[in-house]
């Protein structure tokens, strides 16, 4: 097991209606939690600074008036070029699970209402900062809950929706591409993502942008003007808003490893009723209702930003005035939609494996974690903590936090069921842990608020990581998985900042007696499927042979684990039996991998039944070693 490597590198229907009624709505919410808060007169929501919209039943009224005009825009619920992929992927049939659909930023419920009612063999969840106010009844398959998209997503189980949809919220999002990780890691194997979000400016009848910024320039106007204010207070709360205009590029970004494909469709929205095409002309008047309406919505934010009371004021009056006199032309409305979710399964013997690699065919489903989260167990219990105890020094090193310094990053290669990284996390709140792994994880226990995670394929993925990101890069049992060793090795070493250190643990490819003598070394069944495990008890020589310039120093403890609860040593019993467990789902977790590379399905069952037989009577005292 090497120790820490020290780097040196110093015809849809539209209701606006603006009645409510709270008594039918299938609403969760935890007991006494309080959702608004008053500022400057208003209520808004009380779980982030980042959106200061009102929350309140006008404000939901205001919303219901942008949805209808939206869809008719749109020509349906979903952007135009969307139907064919959202049919498909709530058709779509995920190990017979009933189709689900989460709506993000969900307002006034009215999309999630519509779309419960089109779809009703699907359920339908909308999130949203405060409670909702329906214009009508939900249906029995829609319901909602009280959610800040930017903290409290983890709760929800990777693979739990066949459509996520996010609808005009990002100006309340803190890191853009962490939201689409999030969806997709909740979206199942062909699902689509769908974002639709406006530019917040002002364009003329040409659909030209509009740069006149005051009254004296030719083109003037006050929506112009309105938005400009808008963004500016928007970004001062939140700097990510900054990279609105930038959505499309983000999410082509991430690679092909998260998205099969992806698409945007453009759409200019009409400001009040005149144009001459119907449709448009009544999407236009809702339009003009709703920025009607959004000039007390945006109140608190722009009295909080700084403006006196007389400038939102006299702002307020002249907008008002203009869309009266239906002297606004429009609005854009970006729509960066379909987004394809790539499979992160596929079936292979009966058994879910990863669809990135072929270096790794372990099962990656919910059983697969359990036993991760065993093996887990193990090795802390081993270890005497989260990292080799003689690590410690340099461990808090590497984390210690200087003025100017950004905050402590720790990153998890080939997290698994994300057992070390939530316990990390819980340990380090004053550090962010980013866990990834080939497939989505299925956490044992709610990650805390500085623990996400993203799906990547660590032998191609990790260039999306900027240099000098992270205080200490963890790697254990993966390098299985790893095609290049002395290329994923400078690869941390690129992500690390300086004093950075790198910890991988991995077993022996053997099994040890109760002395610690090998026996029978043979070759890893996996070999053949990936040459490099070869080398992965040369791991410490390897980190050596990449020199001084890489590493300022590299040190290896050995460790070993018993299998089975057989010593006499209180620790290593729980850490044997834990170990054990962790065996015996082993039998079923590698079955992919034993009959890819050849053996027949009569050998895998009698080395099957053989080990099991094994464990169970415990048989022999063994060890496996890190």
């Amino acid at each position: 097991m090497p120790e820490p490597a020290s780097s040196r590198h110093t015809e849809q229907e539209v209701d606006a209606s603006p009645s409510r009624n709270l008594s039918t709505l299938p609403f969760s919410q935890e007991p006494g939690q309080v959702h608004l808060r008053q500022i400057h007169g208003h209520s808004v929501n009380s779980l982030t600074d980042a959106y200061l919209l009102t929350g309140d039943a006008k404000e939901h009224a205001r919303l219901d008036a942008q949805h209808a005009a939206i869809t008719l825009l749109h020509g349906g619920f979903v952007p135009r070029g969307s139907n064919e992929a959202v049919n498909a992927a709530i058709k779509n049939p995920y190990q017979d699970q009933r189709p689900r659909i989460l709506d993000l930023g969900t307002g006034s419920g009215a999309w999630a209402i519509a779309m419960a009612r089109q779809f009703t063999e699907a359920d339908v969840l909308g999130l949203d900062l405060v409670p909702v106010n329906p214009g009508s009844e939900p249906p029995s398959n829609c319901r909602f809950e009280v959610c800040d998209a930017n903290k409290d997503l983890d709760r929800y189980p990777a693979l739990s929706f066949n459509v996520v949809h996010v609808r005009t919220v990002l100006q309340g999002i803190k890191d853009y591409q962490a939201l689409f990780y999030q969806a997709a890691r909740m979206l199942r194997p062909g699902g689509v993502f769908l974002i639709v979000d406006g530019t917040w400016a002002a364009f003329d009848v040409n659909k030209n942008r509009i740069q006149a910024e005051n009254t004296e320039k030719p083109g003037f106007t006050w929506l112009h003007k309105f938005m400009t204010v808008l963004r500016t207070a928007t970004t001062a709360r939140n700097p990510s808003f900054a990279s609105l205009e930038r959505v499309d590029e983000i999410v082509k970004g991430m690679g092909n490893q998260t998205w099969e494909s992806v698409s945007s469709a453009p759409a200019f929205m009409p400001v009040g009723d005149w144009p001459a095409d119907t449709t448009e002309r009544q999407a236009g008047e809702f339009t003009r209702q709703s920025l009607l309406q959004a000039l007390t919505s945006t109140r608190p934010l722009l009295l909080t930003h700084g403006l006196s009371a007389d400038e939102v004021d006299q702002l307020s009056e002249e907008l008002r005035s203009e869309l009266n006199e239906n002297k606004c032309p429009h609005a854009n409305l970006t729509s960066p939609s379909p987004t394809v979710k790539s499979t992160p399964l596929r079936q292979m013997h009966g058994q879910a494996v990863n669809s990135l690699t072929d270096a790794y065919l372990f099962a990656g489903d919910a059983a697969e974690h359990a036993r991760l989260d065993a093996q887990h167990g193990a090795i802390t219990l081993t270890l005497g903590g989260l990292f080799p105890s003689a690590a410690r020094d340099v461990f808090q090193e590497a984390l210690a936090s200087q003025d100017g310094q950004p905050k402590p990053a720790i990153l998890d290669i080939g997290t698994g069921s994300g057992a070390w990284a939530i316990d990390m996390a819980k340990q380090l709140p004053e550090a962010d842990v980013l866990g990834i792994d080939l497939v989505p994880v299925n956490p044992g226990s709610e990650p805390p608020l500085n623990c996400r995670f993203e799906v990547c394929d660590a032998n191609v993925g990790l260039d999306r990581y900027p240099s000098n990101s992270f205080n200490v890069v963890h790697v254990q049992y993966v390098l299985q998985g790893v095609e290049d060793y002395p290329s994923f090795f400078r690869q941390v070493a690129r992500l690390l900042r300086p004093g950075g250190i790198c910890i991988s643990i991995e077993p022996a490819p053997a099994a040890f007696d109760a002395e610690k003598n090998r026996i029978n070394a043979t070759k890893p069944s996996d070999l053949v499927r990936n040459p490099s495990i070869a080398s992965v008890e040369r791991v410490d020589e390897i980190l050596r042979e990449l020199g001084d310039g890489v590493w300022s120093s590299v040190s290896t403890t050995l460790a070993f684990i018993p299998v089975g609860a057989w010593s006499t040593n209180a620790i290593e019993q729980r850490a044997g039996g834990l170990m054990r467990q962790s065996m015996l789902h082993a039998i079923s977790s590698t079955r992919p991998l034993f009959l890819s590379r050849g053996f027949s399905v009569e050998d895998v069952e009698r080395l099957a039944e053989g080990l099991r037989a094994e464990l169970e009577e415990s048989r022999i005292q063994q060890y496996m070693r890190d």
